[in-house]
């Protein structure tokens, strides 16, 4: 059974419904009032109040956009949406709001982030090997050289691969303050390039979900963890690896490769400025 938002919530919902307005966002104001509660999250922590929305795109519709809205950084309020609708609410801090979505949602559901699957725990059909450090870097190029988002890969490999090299970004086990945090994020995605489209907020929420980061019971530090939930999923000599340079150097090999390639085939144009004539060859010749 779902439940109307702005009927359980209607003090958020009406805040909600203010930021946007003020945002400009006047559609996605108007579809406030309509809005109906599918779950809570299922991230385990005690600050945390994110919740799921029913829409089409939770049913199987393919979503072809996808964005951040961030309404409020203390406390945290961020809109996810999908093809012009709301999907998911990410609220933080508001005990009021987590009490009541746990009354209505004993249970937390099984939308309320997208988890990747421990590696090599999911199929025993079919057991996955450790991510070695080649497989790691190969990838991790292959994905933000050729384009990547707003959603994760569909291979959970990828996802965990994506993840880790992003959190590497930071020393594990050091504690950091939210801002830190965003930093190395924004750090990553401009070493991934401009073909990745995951906003900075979704990889801290995706790092949070699948334990790259714990985050304190305030929600304001976070802790890195390389080996997310399932230590044994990469390989020792993965640890070696620096995403960043990988990255860079992945991106100035590929600017030589196009430069070659537009100097050993020129376009049509260009080549015939480059032929001399048959007037200038019989110049030479003369």
């Amino acid at each position: 059974m779902s439940h109307r938002f702005a009927t359980v919530f209607p003090d958020l919902a009406a805040e909600i419904a203010r930021l946007l307005a003020e945002k400009g966002e006047h559609a996605l104001a108007a579809s406030v009032r309509q809005l109906r509660l599918e779950a809570r999250c299922r991230c385990g922590d005690s600050f945390c109040a994110t919740m799921t929305i029913e829409t089409q795109s939770s049913l199987g519709v393919v979503s072809t956009e996808h964005r951040n809205v961030v309404l409020s950084t203390s406390p945290e309020l961020v809109l996810d949406v999908v093809d012009g609708k709301i999907v998911q609410i990410e609220v933080l801090d508001r005990e009021n709001v987590r009490s009541r979505l746990v009354e209505l949602f004993p249970h937390a559901g099984n939308r309320g982030g997208v988890t990747a699957r421990p590696l090599g725990a999911a199929d025993k059909r079919t057991p996955m090997k450790p991510v070695t450090a080649e497989e790691f870097t190969r990838r991790l190029e292959a994905l933000c050289l050729s384009g990547l988002g707003p959603a994760l890969p569909r291979r959970q490999r990828d996802v965990h691969i994506l993840l880790r090299s992003v959190v590497m970004v930071l020393r594990e086990g050091v504690v950091y303050p939210e801002r830190e945090v965003d930093e190395a994020i924004t750090s990553w995605l401009a070493a991934a390039g401009p073909r990745v489209s995951i906003d900075r907020v979704s990889f801290r929420r995706h790092l949070v979900t699948n334990g790259y980061l714990a985050r304190d019971a305030a929600g304001r530090e976070y802790r890195a963890r390389w080996s997310g939930n399932e230590r044994q999923a990469f390989a020792e000599d993965v640890e070696a690896v620096k995403p960043l340079d990988a990255l860079w150097d992945a991106h100035d090999r590929a600017a030589a490769r196009k430069l070659t390639a537009a100097t050993e085939h020129p376009p049509a144009h260009v080549a015939a400025e480059r032929a001399p004539s048959i007037h200038t060859l019989a110049e030479l010749v003369l």
